[in-house]
């Protein structure tokens, strides 16, 4: 299940440390206490690494909290004499594993070191068949697991890659926190009540503190990171020693936290499930708070990190570029050919699906244009037809589809409904998201500057190399239909996305499925004065462009660079859309 990390992983490898103040690490001071009676050094230095992600790429939503969240951390940190390391917006699991072996290396080498890390981000919980949970950390990039697991466990980093980092830590002391729900078992979930500063306190250890159990959501503005920053300014303190260890620290959270998330959160914490690792105890020096913890820790959360992420389609990242668009062989409409230039851009990697379309009316009610405005058209073989009680639940044919095919587009949809869907979901997530113009379309179906004349490239489409399109399954069926000769792509109505292969860019169904809605208003002589850079269309129009092609589409009208336009409000069989996400 998807839960928003807001990963306050701040994994204390050992970090609140001690050192002699010296010119390249001002503020940090050595932790000295009485241990058994004698006044012992405990850190020499201290050391903590922040890494945070408040913007994605790929179709994640961002975390707007994440920014503030990351700053009060850093201040509380440096307060308690921490010399702190801070990585905003890693692009890629290669760009997080390094940030972390390079703060291992350089700073957790010394045995009297103490390093602490924290991460604010997305994370995600895959369950696997055999009954084990794997976590994983997503960077910006991360895909949607929903729609490309293989491609988001190549590029999220998982949680196992920790007990490896804990690992290679030669200091005594690391604390690891992670505020959002707990993804896989890297700590033991025995623990003993808080004790004394004691001899054993000194021994190795590597402590996880988490802001939720598995699949718990938490919100975007952090109740955990509030109780954090609240203990380290002494709140958490009851004994009257002036120290705050790793366990109570734990206590402390979980008790806090599911009180003022009203029973929402679960915090956990833990030791490694390692005999050389978990004899000790992280220790923060803090002077008592006997004041009460301020009112602003409680709050309702602005964005609630969303559970199940199912619905936000994945994108693949367009880059910009220069191509000639239009075809010299196509309909008046598509002349003169002229040369355009596109910005980057994020495109959804297929079209939307009933699944996803679904998760939006059940939660704003919207009605589409067919369920207001009596049904959608279907062709009677002779003449369109409004078809009564037709919309987005039902397939091809006008029936209503089975649950098993939600993973099929969306159909029957108007370019209304489209951009109403485009509005949900940008307020849903906190992203930006849109339909594509005219120019990113073409631009991104026709392979960038190759500009070739089906998605899948200039020449026929062959096995799982083309698109769903009128082919020899659909002539069995409508024995009239013009088709692509020879080619049988397996279906006569629509197919799940993502059937076949995707294009050069890694997008599906560019060629075939549904023809799919554009920003655009449509002008028959529009590419005679278009602009050379990023094209919108017409100011104004009474039609709106789809392209594409469809399930029932031969060759000529499946090219790329073949335009097609209806009313807004109009939807049939054969009309869908797919986004532009806008980081």
């Amino acid at each position: 299940m998807k839960t928003k990390l807001h990963f306050f992983i701040l994994c204390a490898i050992s970090i609140f440390y001690a050192s002699v103040v010296s010119a390249q690490e001002r503020g940090m001071q050595p932790v000295i206490l009485k241990i058994d009676g004698k006044t012992t050094t405990l850190y020499r230095q201290s050391y903590a690494l922040v890494i945070g992600v408040s913007k994605y790429t790929s179709g994640w939503p961002s975390l707007p909290g994440v920014e503030s969240d990351v700053t009060a951390v850093v201040s509380a940190l440096e307060k308690n004499g921490f010399n702190v390391t801070k990585v905003l917006n890693p692009q890629t699991r290669a760009d997080l594993e390094t940030a972390i072996e390079n703060f291992i290396n350089r700073h957790g080498q010394d045995t009297n070191s103490r390093l602490l890390f924290y991460f604010a981000l997305h994370g995600h919980t895959i369950k696997m068949s055999y009954g084990e949970s794997l976590g994983y950390l997503c960077p910006a990039n991360a895909p949607d697991p929903n729609t490309n697991k293989a491609d988001f466990i190549t590029k999220a980093l998982p949680m196992e890659a920790f007990d490896l980092f804990a690992k290679k830590i030669n200091s005594k002391h690391a604390l690891f926190l992670f505020d959002a729900c707990f993804a896989g078992q890297v700590f033991s979930a025995t623990r003993a009540a808080p004790e004394i500063i004691q001899y054993k306190t000194r021994l190795p250890v590597r402590q996880f503190i988490t802001s939720g159990d598995a699949d718990e959501t938490v919100p975007d503005v952090s109740i955990f990171r509030r109780v954090f920053v609240q203990a380290l300014e002494g709140y958490a303190e009851k004994g009257g020693d002036g120290y705050l260890t790793g366990s109570e620290l734990g206590e402390y959270l979980q008790e806090q936290v599911v009180n003022l998330s009203n029973g929402t959160q679960h915090p956990q914490y833990g030791k490694i499930r390692n005999i050389y690792l978990n004899k000790g105890d992280f220790v923060f020096v803090v002077k008592q708070n006997t004041a009460k913890p301020p009112d602003e820790i409680i709050i309702e959360p602005e964005k609630p990190r969303i559970a199940d992420a199912s619905f936000i389609p994945a994108v693949v990242s367009i880059p910009g570029g220069t191509f000639l668009m239009g075809s010299n062989d196509g309909e008046d409409d598509e002349k003169p050919v002229h040369r355009v230039t596109v910005s980057g851009f994020s495109m959804g990697k297929y079209e939307v699906t009933v699944s996803q379309f679904k998760k939006f009316i059940d939660e704003t009610g919207h009605r589409t244009d067919a369920d207001k405005d009596g049904g959608s058209y279907m062709w009677t073989g002779s003449e369109w037809e409004k078809r009564a009680g037709v919309t987005w639940r039902c397939d091809a044919e006008g029936n209503a589809r089975p649950q098993n095919e939600y993973d099929h587009p969306v159909i029957h949809v108007s370019w209304n409904d489209a951009v109403e869907y485009c509005r949900w979901l940008s307020g849903k997530t906190g992203n930006t998201y849109r339909l594509p113009t005219e120019a990113e379309w073409e631009y991104a179906a026709g392979n960038g500057a190759k500009h070739t004349r089906y998605s899948w490239g200039n020449g026929e489409p062959w096995g799982k190399n083309g698109g769903n399109v009128a082919d020899e399954a659909a002539k069995r069926k409508f024995s009239g239909w013009t088709i692509f000769s020879g080619y049988d792509d397996g279906y006569v109505f629509t197919s799940p996305v993502g059937t076949y292969n995707p294009n050069e860019f890694g997008l599906y169904d560019m060629t075939g499925n549904v023809w799919e809605w554009c920003s655009d208003w449509y002008g028959a002589q529009y590419y005679q004065g278009s602009p050379a850079s990023n094209p919108e269309g017409p100011s104004s129009g009474s039609d709106r462009v789809f392209r594409g092609g469809g399930w029932l589409i031969y060759p000529q009208y499946c090219r790329t660079s073949y335009r097609s336009d209806r009313t807004p409000g109009y939807r049939n069989y054969y009309l869908g859309f797919r986004l532009v996400f806008v980081p």
